[in-house]
């Protein structure tokens, strides 16, 4: 695993916008901004013969490659992909609540299981080549609920995770 990354600064990806192109500009922009891939989902990661052109990490560093999918053989192979791409980190977005997301069976609604996301955590960190993390949102729907995400985290912390990114509000997963 690599020295400790400075995150005081950092880029969020946007679906759509975050290509390897726009983080060569943002890389431009300023050498200390720590940046973010767009999502993706890790079947396209590992299936698709174009996912090379999305994830291009050319003097992009520092940057995460953030991954979606629940499958913990799949997501073991992305974090070999990161690696491989010379990526600093890669990152389980537990944020997204998008529909399609959701047909996946990834991003927030992964939340509702905790132990699925422990088991995919702790698989991914069985590369120990790259730093695994995870951004999660505070809650599920539209009422806050302190214990639900207490639990979570605690269940999370269990893997040994030292870095979560945290979406400071709530997913909503029904509109």
């Amino acid at each position: 695993m690599k020295n400790t990354l400075d995150r005081k600064f950092c880029v969020a990806p946007m679906m759509g916008y975050t290509t390897p192109y726009a983080r060569t500009l943002y890389r431009l922009l300023s050498k200390k901004a720590f940046l973010f891939s767009e999502m993706i989902a890790s079947n396209t990661l590992i299936y698709s013969k174009y996912s090379n052109l999305i994830i291009e990490n050319q003097n992009q560093n520092p940057i995460a490659l953030q991954v979606g999918g629940s499958d913990p053989e799949d997501l073991l192979k992305c974090s070999q992909i990161a690696s491989i791409h010379n990526y600093d980190e890669i990152n389980l977005n537990l944020g997204c609540p998008s529909k399609a997301v959701q047909r996946g069976s990834f991003g927030a609604c992964l939340m509702k299981n905790k132990m699925l996301v422990r088991n995919c955590i702790e698989k991914m960190q069985q590369n120990t080549k790259i730093e695994v993390t995870l951004k999660c949102r505070i809650g599920i729907g539209k009422k806050f609920n302190y214990e639900f995400f207490e639990d979570f985290i605690n269940e999370v912390n269990k893997t040994g995770i030292r870095v979560i990114y945290v979406h400071a509000r709530n997913a909503l997963l029904d509109g």
